[in-house]
């Protein structure tokens, strides 16, 4: 494929996949029990299309990973149907579904700046919505939810859209209207954030993200800023860091000071609190799959129990069944969710696809690694379509160099110079 600058087709189809990724993340296609999410929908025809106009490609190395991948898993499930164990055959093709678009990639120029501006101009939408939606309840506005009407069928369910500031409280953690929990809303703030660090660099743009994720009251955002804040850092002028640092110490200042600050205290004790969001998210999922090996057969261990049965599971203490109210209950994040459905050779070769896939891409590591953080820790994420199609759309679908905007002028005015020198001598 010829690297031509970005068309209008490919420019409709993301912004499409934008869209639907950010506006649209609550709403739901159901057929039967079946739930589709519209992101999932639009990413997969948008690539087909594209590819059939010749305007993506194939990554031949990623392709090969995925056949590994799925034929390891296909492995492992017929494994489990041999020894008379349940295999959702739904589960197993959407885990190919989903996938399916990450070996693809667009090399055209231009596409990944399209993307990240057309993300942060939806995400600037979104924070100011967050931030009057929080702001509107104590002038005696109910929490505000334009979704609030929409038929049940019509919405994904098994979220906490609705999230109090601690049990009891009338007043609700901001997600921004339309996104499908607080958390969301605050891991997409962050990821906004890091792209104008590596970009643009608007301090009001970042301040804007920074209060919005302050008013979700949910720590998956600030996780991980904190991991990759120190190479950010050195990516910045010390004047604009200096700058930067001083206007989100008011923040932080006078969010301590209206009382709110005790709720992300008190969220840290979660950790060590079985049944508690932090533990279940982050170490229970853990000490749920450690029990897992520890009680299970060989064979178990190794092929897995089934697709789609993760939530069946019961150990001694640990269940991913998170309506369980006699055993700990755990996350199944993508890693685990893998490794018990699939067992170590179903997990392992997927598991080696998708960190492949990330950093195929090694120009934009940051912003990747970013990425890969929310995938494989910060939810239940293997067909999670927000989680999984962010991390296509922003990470994995653009082959092209991440340039900061200090960069793109700086080699703007080195080519300028080059072309009047050449001028000048002949």
């Amino acid at each position: 494929m010829v690297e031509n600058g970005i068309g209008g087709r490919e420019k409709i189809f993301i912004f499409l996949i934008l869209f639907s990724l950010i506006f649209l993340q609550r709403t739901a296609i159901t057929i039967g029990d079946l739930q589709l999410s519209p992101v999932f929908l639009l990413s997969l025809l948008s690539v087909i299309i594209l590819y059939f106009f010749n305007e993506v490609e194939i990554d031949q190395k990623r392709f090969l990973l995925f056949l590994g991948a799925i034929s390891a898993l296909i492995l492992a499930s017929l494994y489990a149907l041999i020894h008379s164990k349940a295999v959702g055959l739904a589960s197993l093709l959407s885990v190919i579904a989903f996938y399916l678009p990450f070996i693809f990639v667009n090399k055209s120029k231009g596409s990944l700046k399209y993307i990240l501006s057309t993300y942060q101009g939806m995400m600037m939408i979104v924070a100011i919505l967050g931030i009057i939606q929080f702001s509107l309840q104590f002038v005696g506005i109910n929490f505000i939810d334009p979704l609030k009407g929409v038929p049940e069928q019509f919405l994904l369910t098994g979220y906490y859209t609705y999230n109090p500031l601690f049990p009891g409280s009338p007043f609700f953690k901001a997600n921004g209207m339309i996104m499908l929990e607080p958390s969301f809303y605050s891991k997409m703030l962050a990821t906004g954030i890091i792209i104008e660090f590596l970009t643009k660099k608007r301090l009001k743009v970042m301040i804007l993200f920074f209060i919005g994720m302050l008013l979700s009251f949910s720590g998956t955002g600030f996780i991980i800023l904190a991991v990759i804040a120190v190479p950010i850092l050195f990516n910045l002028k010390p004047i604009k860091v200096f700058a930067l640092t001083i206007l989100i110490g008011i923040s932080v200042f006078v969010f301590f000071e209206k009382g709110y600050g005790e709720i992300f205290i008190e969220r840290l004790n979660e950790f060590n609190t079985p049944r508690t969001s932090g533990h279940v998210r982050f170490v229970a999922p853990w000490l749920a799959y450690k029990e897992f090996v520890t009680i299970e057969d060989t064979g178990t261990v190794l092929f897995g129990t089934g697709a789609g049965t993760v939530q069946n599971y019961y150990g001694r203490e640990y269940t991913f069944d998170e309506h369980s109210r006699v055993f700990n209950t755990a996350h199944p994040t993508a890693y685990i969710k893998l490794l018990v459905e699939y067992g170590v050779l179903g997990g392992l070769f997927f598991t080696i696809f998708i960190i492949y896939t990330f950093f195929s891409i090694t120009k934009n590591r940051i912003l990747l690694f970013a990425l890969l953080i929310n995938y494989s820790f910060l939810t239940a994420s293997l067909l999670q379509s927000t989680t999984v199609f962010i991390c296509f759309i922003l990470g994995t679908f653009a082959a092209e160099r991440l340039l900061s905007e200090d960069v793109r002028k700086e080699k703007w005015a080195k080519n300028e110079s080059i072309q009047k020198n050449f001028s000048q001598s002949h």
